[in-house]
């Protein structure tokens, strides 16, 4: 009688072991990959959204200044090798009371650029409001909070721009630049998406001061 035996041979088992392996290293190097990639793709929607939210402020805020050719309503800092504050007097008034030609009660709203312990020029873009009397000026550390730029964002080292006001049509330009660590400073050489591991977003405005008299 002949007898036959179903189990493996050592030779099976070794195969049988060896596309296991394979199948289980292809299986995690797969799930690695998505898992970077969710990550990646959460990471760079949170930047984006970040930036258009900053961007939004100096908007806004650009839009409604108040002033004239003699006395502007857009100042800015360029004392140093960056600015250190941009600030837009708004008319404070209450309703249905202006005084656009009267700016003793305006104030101005400010954005400065300041490391954690307040000194400047950080990343963290702090927003603050300041009296006619106080004039333009630089936030505190502990005014609020409104986002991250790069510590070298409105240079005026092409391509990245410094930020500037047209008296003559009227347009803020401001060039805000942004990365996932911002303390990398701009990079210049993948503009303007930054590289995979730190990427980048760079948003232009051009905005037309509606509230600002040219005469």
């Amino acid at each position: 009688m002949r007898l036959s035996s179903d189990g493996l041979t050592l030779s099976e088992l070794i195969i049988t072991t060896f596309i296991v392996s394979i199948m289980i290293v292809g299986i995690m190097s797969t799930d690695f990959a998505i898992r970077r990639m969710d990550r990646d793709s959460h990471r760079d929607t949170a930047l984006s959204m970040q930036m258009l939210a900053l961007a939004e402020n100096f908007r806004q805020s650009a839009l409604s200044a108040n002033g004239d050719k003699n006395d502007p309503g857009i100042l800015i800092d360029n004392s140093s090798t960056n600015a250190n504050y941009i600030c837009f007097r708004h008319d404070i008034k209450p309703p249905g009371t202006p005084t656009p030609n009267d700016y003793t009660d305006d104030n101005f709203e400010c954005f400065s650029r300041l490391n954690d312990d307040g000194s400047s020029v950080g990343v963290n873009v702090k927003a603050c409001q300041r009296t006619a009397a106080a004039g333009a000026g630089a936030c505190v550390s502990t005014d609020r909070y409104i986002g991250r730029v790069v510590t070298d964002a409105f240079t005026n080292d092409p391509p990245i721009i410094e930020p500037s006001f047209d008296l003559t049509t009227g347009i803020f330009h401001v060039q805000l630049i942004g990365r996932v660590d911002p303390s990398a400073g701009a990079d210049t050489t993948n503009w303007p998406n930054g590289s995979d591991d730190n990427p980048q977003v760079v948003i232009q405005l051009d905005v037309y001061a509606e509230s600002h008299s040219y005469n």
